[in-house]
């Protein structure tokens, strides 16, 4: 398979989800939110980015598509630059460093239910704190209790959503053609492949030039 069409694959790939956590983003900011401050948001976009994420794609490449769906939402509401942007911007990059984290670390002990929670609860953190930082106001710390709360209520609705969709096995079917954990399916090692932080088969790699390089040294000697 040549580098060109796994690109081009990889691309589409990454393309169909980052419409699909648009739309949910850009929904979601359709809906008021009373007594809290506007541009609040749930972050029922991050059923999307958790999903990969548990998958093992590399997080950077989410990372992007998460960053992608931001501005692309904020265009498509008129707010870049503005107090909504900062928030939005803020939630989402303290919730995907949580649940990167938890869903490397934690992953044996913490069902979506659990990263979705993470998530969401520094989604509200970041949102406030990025509010207060454009405001020049540590008065808005006031909302984060209600905030909290209702981001623990989307949490359910995140971890509910990642639940189906792993249960899914045409969806999983569909996703193992993207993947590149198949361009890694003949190493024998799969505790490496499982406990990759920078995605699928990275440490494989690394291995297999280590090991490389040390014949190329024998042979020289």
């Amino acid at each position: 398979m040549s580098s060109s069409y796994t690109l081009i694959r990889k691309i589409t790939f990454y393309a169909v989800f980052l419409a699909i956590s648009t739309l949910l983003g850009y929904v979601e900011s359709l809906i008021p939110l009373p007594f809290l401050p506007p541009g609040v948001h749930l972050g029922l976009a991050n059923a999307c980015f958790l999903f990969l994420l548990l998958l093992r794609f590399r997080f950077y490449e989410v990372f992007l598509v998460d960053i992608g769906r931001v501005l692309l939402v904020a265009l498509l509401r008129g707010s870049f630059m503005s107090m909504g942007f900062a928030m939005s911007a803020g939630g989402a990059v303290l919730s995907f460093a949580a649940m990167t984290l938890s869903t490397y670390l934690l992953r044996r002990w913490l069902t979506p239910f659990g990263h979705s929670l993470l998530g969401s609860t520094f989604h509200g953190v970041g949102q406030i704190a990025a509010g207060a930082i454009y405001l020049w106001n540590l008065g808005i710390f006031y909302y984060l209790p209600i905030l909290l709360i209702l981001n623990a209520v989307s949490s359910l609705l995140v971890g509910g959503l990642v639940t189906l969709l792993e249960a899914n096995t045409y969806l999983r079917d569909f996703i193992d053609r993207f993947n590149e954990r198949q361009q890694c399916s003949d190493t024998p090692n799969e505790d490496l492949k499982t406990e990759d932080p920078f995605g699928p088969g990275f440490l494989n790699v690394v291995e297999k030039d280590e090991s490389v390089s040390k014949k190329e040294d024998s042979r020289e000697a």
